[in-house]
């Protein structure tokens, strides 16, 4: 997989979990910081991106992310700084 899918893939998740910590409280979301580690390249069928919210304001939140390939190999590790509009 390419390193830009790969950042793709790790920001919507971000984004998605940002959406389930903060259940219809979201207005809009921009990422403000990517910061990504590639590991190894991303083979197999599948990959799964873990995601942890790490510190949460009004304005600023804080996530980390694990992708991994189907083997449950690291591919990427991520921090992401999102800006936060309530609705």
């Amino acid at each position: 997989v390419h390193g830009g899918i790969t950042a793709t893939f790790i920001d919507n998740a971000m984004g998605t979990t940002l959406h389930v910590c903060y259940p219809g409280k979201i207005g809009r979301q921009v990422t403000v910081d990517l910061n990504i580690h590639y590991l190894k390249g991303g083979t197999g069928k599948e990959l799964v991106a873990e995601t942890e919210l790490i510190q949460a304001g009004k304005s600023l939140a804080v996530l980390e992310s694990t992708v991994r390939d189907d083997h449950g190999d690291r591919v990427a590790k991520a921090t992401g700084t999102f800006r936060l509009w309530q609705k």
